[in-house]
């Protein structure tokens, strides 16, 4: 998958900025060195919330009907129950799952906080079945600025005549450009880098990527259902570990 492709490109950028240069070095991040020397430690991701504590939430999720609908599905944005998801990328990767396929259009939007209007409005590709999905603001032609708050969304559309019928989930995300890591080879080896900084979407683009590229590591699908779990999205991580269990 080409949105794959540039997530692997970023780990191997990372791991290149890890090696000792005499001039130019970029500082890795407090912990970095630690954490990543520490034995095991791509076993154990830990999510500590980022410091500076932007004040944002998850956004809906859940269903709109009694279960007789073919688009009813639990919605959810994968991103931090009660505050702002940080990236270090201006083109980020935002994930979001679904508890079931469904047959209707799901649209996504990006709100800049700065301005009224959406900074995008995009039908995605489907189908969509059960798991987790994405969307990479590379594909779309957007980047974020730094220290800008923004809100994204999806929405599962039943009739687009009739919004207040959709199912709508999303979360709000920032961009730091005064982070930086070292060392970390591995998607489980970055994602608890960016974990230990609080850079929760770099994190879990790391662990997804991982995945993509070893599809059958039930390891791997463990971690991003920890990680799920230290956020409050129990129900996708359960949901994983489902999917953990069938790729053994």
């Amino acid at each position: 998958m080409r949105n794959r492709q540039i997530v692997t490109a970023i780990w191997i950028a990372f791991a290149w900025l890890a090696l000792p240069s005499t001039a130019g070095a970029q500082a890795p991040i407090p912990g970095a060195t630690k954490a990543a020397a520490a034995p095991g430690a791509a076993k154990a991701i830990v999510y500590v919330p980022p410091p500076r504590g932007e004040p944002g939430s998850r956004m809906g999720g859940g269903t709109r009907s009694a279960g007789t609908d073919a688009c009813d599905a639990q919605l959810e944005a994968l991103v931090p129950e009660k505050h702002v998801g940080i990236t270090t990328q201006s083109q980020p990767v935002f994930q979001w799952s679904l508890s079931s396929s469904v047959p209707c259009r799901i649209d996504f939007v990006l709100n800049d906080s700065r301005k009224p209007q959406p900074l995008i409005e995009k039908t995605l590709d489907g189908p969509f079945g059960a798991g987790i999905h994405e969307i990479e603001l590379a594909r779309l032609g957007v980047q974020l600025e730094p220290d800008v708050q923004y809100d994204w969304s999806v929405a599962i559309v039943r009739d687009p005549e009739r919004r207040s019928r959709d199912t709508v989930a999303g979360g709000p995300v920032m961009r730091h450009t005064a982070l930086a890591t070292g060392g970390g080879t591995s998607g489980a080896e970055l994602a608890s880098l960016y974990a230990h900084e609080g850079i929760w979407y770099d994190a879990l683009a790391a662990l997804s990527a991982g995945i993509d590229a070893q599809p059958n590591n039930a390891e791997l699908r463990e971690e991003r259902a920890a990680l799920l779990d230290q956020v409050g999205l129990g129900s996708v991580a359960a949901q994983e570990r489902g999917a953990r269990n069938g790729a053994k």
